[in-house]
C-alpha cells in the first residue's frame, strides 16, 4: 500500500539535517535603515524576474548574481529563462536539523511536542514518560545539532491521524503504535539528561499479523536508530524497508539509507580522534626536538601530510558511496518523489566532503545566464561555498585571479564588492579622517572602476543573447565618480524597460551632481519619484536614494523640507524580504541622516521654528524642531525668539505645555533659563532634531527617580554626519545640504552653538553660578549632586574634574545635612 502524497511529503519531518551550517554574511556592509545595503528590498520573485530596483555595489552574492543574470539577459530573455524559485534544498539549511518551514504548532500558543501529547493521550499508557524536544550534543563535537525537529511531532500527530482512520486500528494497535513513538521521542533529549536506551520500540506480539502495522513499527525502530546516532543500524534497517516494494513506507527507504550514511559521515569524529593521535606521538619526541630540530620538523610535517591523506581519501569513499546511493535512488522512477530530497542531500554532502571540488563545478555551471541557477540548488550552495572561500576564511589573492580571468559573472561581482563593502563610493560620502587605510581602499576601487569601463569598451555589442556589456556599463557607472562622455551617452541610451534602468538612473542622477548639473540630476530624481510613488513601490529602498539625490540638489529651504522625509525599510525581513504589516510603527515617516545634518548644523534657529510650523513634516519631527528652537534660542540668549519658540511648545507638545507656561511666566532670562534646565533635566531634553521616534507630542514622560538623572543630554554639537542619526547608524551620505533662508544669521547661531559646552558643561556651569545666587533654594543640593555624577564618564569638556570637585565641595560644605550630600561621597 502506498502512502498519500501528502503523507510521504510530511515523513520528511522524521529525517534530521547534517550538523555543520556555512555562514551567510559576505563582509562588513553600512547600517543604514532607509536603504538595506546588503539586500534588495524588492519582493524576491520580482527580483529574479529582473525587477532589479537600485542594485548597490553592496549588494550581498545572494543579490548581485540575480542582478548580473537580469541585465545579461535583459527582460525578454529573461521570459524566455525564467528563475523557478528556490529549487531543492540546498547546504546552506543543513545548520541545525532539517527543519520544514511549513511545520509548525497546530496552533499560536500550542508547540508541535505539545500538539503530539494531546493528540496521542487517549491512547497512551496512564503512566506515560515525560518528553523533551531539547538537543543533544553530537559525540566529540564543540557544536550541537538538533535530533528530533519540530516536524518530526508534527508528522506524528498526521500519522496517528491516519491510523486512527485505518478500518483495523483497533484501540490495542494504536496504544502499541504510540508506545513505540513514544520511545523514539525518548531519544531526542539531551544525552547527559535522559535514561540510557535499553531497546528500540519492541517487536510486536505474534498475535499481530497484519503486515502493514509490522513495517510501520519496523519504520519507527529504524528512525530510532537513526535519532540515537546508531547509523549503521538505521542504515541497514531503512535499507530492508527500501527493499520490500509492499511496505507503506517503501519510497523512503533508501533515501533515509542515504540520509544515515550522510549523518555518520557528516558527524565523523575519525579525523579529530587521528589528529590527536598524531599530535600525541609528536610531542612524545620531544628529545628529538632537542638534539636535532630539523628532523624534528621534517617528521612532525611528514606526520600531519600522512594524515591529511589518509583523511582525504576517507571523505572520498563516503562521498563515492553516497553519489552511488544517490544515482540508484534517481535511477528508479518509482522514488521520484523523494528524487529532489535525494539531489539536496548529495549536494550538501558534496559541499562538506569535496568543497572545493564542487565550487568549482558550481561556478562552471552558473556561467550561462540562461541556465535555471536554483535548479538543483546550483546558485545557493555556491554562495554558501563562496563566503566560506573568500571571506571567512580570507582570499588566495592568485585563486581569485584565476577564478576572475575565468568566470565573468565572477568578475563582475568580485568587482563590485571590493568598492561596496570596503569603502563608500568616492563622493558618496566624507569620511572622518582620511588614512592610509582609506587610502588604499579607494584606490582598489579606482582600479575596479578603470576594470569595469575597460571591460565595457572590449566587450563587442550583442543584438541577440545574453550581452555581458550591459552589465559592464552598469558597473562601471555604479563604481565612478566622474561621467565621461561615451559613458553619459551609453548611460542615457538605457531603455525604461532594461533591467539595469534604475540602477542606471540613480547613478546618473549622482553623477550629474558630483559634476555639478543640479539641474539634470534633479530632472533625473523628479522623473523617477514620480514613477516609484505608492505606499509600497517596487523598492522603498530606491525611493529613498532618489529623493537623498533630490535633497542634495535642493535649491530653497521650502523645497528641502518637502523632500526631507523619509520612509524607512525596518519591515523587511531577512528571509523573505516582505514589507512587514505587523510593524507599522516602524515604517513611519521620519528624516535621514542628510536631512537631520542639515537640520542641526545648518539652519538659524529662527529657520528652525519656521520648520516646526511645515504641514508637510510629521508631528514628531516638528515638535522635536520646535523644542530645539526653544533650548538653542535660550542657550543663546535670544530672549524674544526663545519665548516665541516657548508658545509653539505650549500648544503643540502637550507633555511640556505646563513646562512652557510657567517659563513664560517669569520674569528674568535668568530665572526662565533656570526653569529650562531643570525641564531639560526632567525630560531629558536636547537642542537638536535626532532619529529617534519617541513621540514627545503625547508619550513624552518625566523622570520618575531623581536619584538617576545626569546632564548628558548632548555632546559637541556640530555638523558630524552621524551626530544625530542614531538609528540612521553608518548611511552613505552625499555632501551636506547648506541652504538657508538667512545665511548670516544662521551662521551667527550655527557658529555660537558649535561653541557651547556639553550639556554636563552647560548645566554644570550654570548650577554652580545658579547656586552662588540663590544659596537658599530647596533644589540647589541635588542639582549639584547631579553635576557631580554627570562628571562620571561620557561626553565632558576640558576641565569637567575641576567642575565635579568644586560641585562637590560646595555641596558637602553649604548643604551637609542634605540627602544628596550623603548620596555623593565622590567626586571624579
Amino acid at each position: 500500500m502506498l502512502i498519500p502524497r501528502s503523507w510521504r511529503h510530511a515523513s520528511l519531518a522524521l529525517m534530521l539535517g547534517l550538523a555543520a551550517g556555512g555562514a551567510i554574511a559576505s563582509g562588513d556592509v553600512p547600517y543604514d535603515i532607509f536603504v538595506p545595503r546588503y539586500a534588495s528590498d524588492v519582493d524576491p520573485d520580482r527580483y529574479d524576474a529582473g525587477e532589479l530596483g537600485v542594485v548597490l555595489p553592496s549588494y550581498g552574492r545572494a543579490f548581485l548574481y540575480p542582478a548580473w543574470r537580469a541585465i545579461v539577459l535583459g527582460r525578454e530573455g529573461l521570459q524566455r529563462a525564467p528563475a523557478k524559485g528556490l529549487g531543492d534544498i540546498f547546504a546552506g539549511d543543513r545548520s541545525a536539523g532539517w527543519t520544514d518551514a511549513n511545520a509548525g504548532a497546530a496552533s499560536d500558543s500550542e508547540t508541535p511536542l505539545a500538539a503530539w501529547l494531546k493528540a496521542s493521550a487517549p491512547y497512551a499508557a496512564p503512566a506515560r514518560e515525560k518528553l523533551t524536544e531539547g538537543m543533544r550534543k553530537a559525540a566529540d563535537e564543540y557544536s550541537q545539532y538538533l535530533v528530533c525537529n519540530e516536524s518530526a511531532f508534527s508528522f506524528a500527530v498526521e500519522t496517528l491521524d491516519r491510523l486512527a482512520k485505518r478500518n483495523d486500528a483497533s484501540p490495542q494497535r494504536l496504544r502499541t503504535w504510540v508506545e513505540g513513538q513514544d520511545k523514539v521521542f525518548a531519544i531526542c533529549g539531551v544525552k547527559e539528561e535522559r535514561a540510557a536506551i535499553d531497546a528500540y520500540p519492541l517487536g510486536l506480539p505474534a498475535s499481530e499479523t497484519s503486515f502493514f502495522w509490522r513495517q510501520m513499527r519496523d519504520y519507527q525502530t529504524a528512525a530510532a536508530a537513526f535519532y540515537n546516532g546508531d547509523f549503521d543500524d538505521s542504515a541497514r534497517r531503512f535499507e530492508a524497508i527500501g527493499a520490500n516494494p509492499r511496505s507503506p513506507m517503501f519510497v523512503w527507504g533508501a533515501y533515509l539509507a542515504l540520509r544515515s550514511r550522510a549523518r555518520a559521515a557528516d558527524l565523523d569524529t575519525t579525523p579529530a580522534t587521528q589528529r590527536k593521535e598524531v599530535d600525541r606521538k609528536v610531542a612524545a619526541q620531544s628529545a628529538l626536538q632537542k638534539s636535532n630540530p630539523t628532523a624534528y620538523e621534517a617528521m612532525r610535517q611528514a606526520a600531519y601530510a600522512a594524515l591529511e591523506r589518509e583523511t582525504a581519501a576517507r571523505r572520498a569513499r563516503q562521498l563515492a558511496d553516497l553519489e552511488a546511493r544517490t544515482r540508484a535512488i534517481l535511477a528508479d522512477p518509482r522514488l521520484a518523489e523523494i528524487h529532489p530530497a535525494a539531489r539536496g542531500t548529495l549536494h550538501t554532502m558534496q559541499a562538506r566532503l569535496a568543497p572545493q571540488a564542487r565550487f568549482d563545478t558550481l561556478t562552471a555551471e552558473l556561467d550561462d545566464p540562461g541556465a535555471d541557477p536554483y535548479a538543483e540548488s546550483r546558485f545557493n550552495d555556491w554562495r554558501i561555498l563562496a563566503d566560506t572561500f573568500y571571506d571567512n576564511n580570507g582570499v588566495d589573492k592568485a585563486v581569485e585571479a584565476q577564478a576572475r580571468a575565468r568566470h565573468p559573472f565572477f568578475d563582475w561581482i568580485r568587482g563590485l564588492q571590493v568598492c561596496g563593502q570596503s569603502v563608500t563610493v568616492a563622493g558618496e560620502s566624507e569620511p572622518p579622517k582620511e588614512n592610509k587605510g582609506v587610502r588604499e581602499a579607494r584606490e582598489r576601487c579606482r582600479a575596479e572602476y578603470a576594470h569595469a569601463l575597460a571591460q565595457w569598451q572590449a566587450a563587442a555589442p550583442v543584438s541577440n543573447g545574453p550581452d555581458p556589456r550591459r552589465a559592464w556599463l552598469t558597473a562601471a557607472l555604479m563604481l565612478a565618480d566622474t561621467l565621461p562622455p561615451e559613458l553619459e551617452q551609453a548611460a542615457l541610451a538605457v531603455p525604461a524597460q532594461a533591467p539595469e534602468y534604475l540602477t542606471v538612473r540613480y547613478n546618473l542622477a549622482r553623477l550629474y551632481r558630483l559634476r555639478g548639473h543640479a539641474g539634470q540630476a534633479r530632472a533625473i530624481g523628479d522623473e523617477q519619484l514620480r514613477n516609484l510613488r505608492g505606499e509600497k513601490p517596487l523598492s522603498m529602498a530606491a525611493r529613498n536614494l532618489f529623493m537623498q539625490e533630490c535633497f542634495a540638489t535642493a535649491a530653497t529651504v521650502d523645497e528641502a523640507l518637502g523632500l526631507l522625509l523619509r520612509t524607512p525599510t525596518f519591515g523587511i525581513g531577512s528571509a523573505a524580504l516582505r514589507y512587514d504589516a505587523d510593524s507599522p510603527g516602524a515604517r513611519l515617516p521620519r528624516p535621514a541622516g542628510d536631512g537631520l545634518r542639515w537640520l542641526n548644523g545648518h539652519l538659524g534657529n529662527a529657520e528652525l521654528l519656521a520648520a516646526a510650523d511645515d504641514q508637510r513634516l510629521d508631528a514628531v519631527t516638528r515638535a522635536q524642531l520646535g523644542v530645539s528652537a526653544w533650548l538653542r534660542a535660550d542657550m543663546l540668549g535670544q530672549g524674544e525668539l526663545a519665548a516665541h519658540a516657548a508658545g509653539w511648545v505650549a500648544v503643540h507638545v502637550p507633555m511640556l505645555k505646563a513646562s512652557a507656561a510657567r517659563y513664560l511666566g517669569l520674569p528674568t532670562l535668568a530665572q526662565r533659563r533656570h526653569a529650562l534646565v531643570l525641564v531639560m533635566l526632567d525630560y531629558q531634553l536636547h537642542p537638536y532634531v535626532d532619529s529617534h521616534r519617541t513621540d514627545i507630542t503625547a508619550k513624552w514622560e518625566k523622570q520618575k527617580d531623581p536619584s538617576v538623572v545626569t546632564a548628558s543630554m548632548w555632546c559637541k554639537i556640530d555638523d558630524d554626519p552621524y551626530a544625530y542619526a542614531s538609528e540612521s547608524g553608518v548611511e552613505q551620505l552625499p555632501p551636506a545640504l547648506r541652504i538657508s533662508a538667512n545665511p548670516a544669521a544662521r551662521d551667527h547661531d550655527i557658529g555660537l552653538i558649535k561653541r557651547s559646552k556639553t550639556a554636563t558643561g552647560y548645566v554644570g556651569h550654570h548650577v554652580m553660578a545658579w547656586a552662588a545666587a540663590h544659596p537658599k533654594d530647596a533644589q540647589v543640593p541635588w542639582l549639584l549632586s547631579v553635576v557631580v555624577s554627570s562628571t562620571r564618564g561620557g561626553c565632558l569638556d576640558p576641565g569637567s574634574s575641576k567642575l565635579s570637585r568644586a560641585a562637590f565641595v560646595l555641596l558637602h560644605a553649604k548643604y551637609k545635612n542634605s540627602e544628596w550630600t550623603e548620596n555623593t561621597p565622590y567626586w571624579y
